[in-house]
């Protein structure tokens, strides 16, 4: 609906197409993940709850955590929560220090979207 809308009115032509971008891998820390695997028949929660905050149910999934990242990061992410006191830490060192992962920034195919005409619509 919303496509045929901005084709019929901004006479809008875009196409997907893969390019090089930035993207970030996520991988097991040096000390290993404290990860467990999440229990049959349980529902998983995975909340973006602020600046610098995720929270997570006991038993959340790795893709929702990936979902999670790539949000945040405005980049694809490849196969915590702060104390109240303390400053949050940086994201990356959120991942390392309460997961056990580790989140690198890296070069790789990204699905975008290129648009190949458009026109300032008429007035109605």
């Amino acid at each position: 609906m919303l496509q045929t809308l901005l084709t019929n009115r901004f006479k809008l032509i875009a196409h997907h197409e893969t390019q090089e971008g930035q993207i970030y891998t996520l991988t097991v820390g040096k000390n290993g993940s404290i990860l467990q695997d999440a229990k049959e028949g349980r529902k998983n929660y995975i909340n973006w709850t602020g600046p610098g905050q995720v929270t997570f149910t006991e038993n959340s999934t790795l893709l929702g955590l990936v979902n999670i990242l790539s949000s945040l990061l405005g980049s694809p992410v490849l196969d915590p929560r702060p104390r109240q006191t303390d400053p949050a830490p940086d994201l990356f060192t959120a991942i390392q220090e309460q997961l056990g992962l580790r989140l690198q920034a890296a070069k790789g195919a990204v699905e975008v979207l290129v648009v190949d005409h458009m026109e300032r619509p008429t007035a109605n």
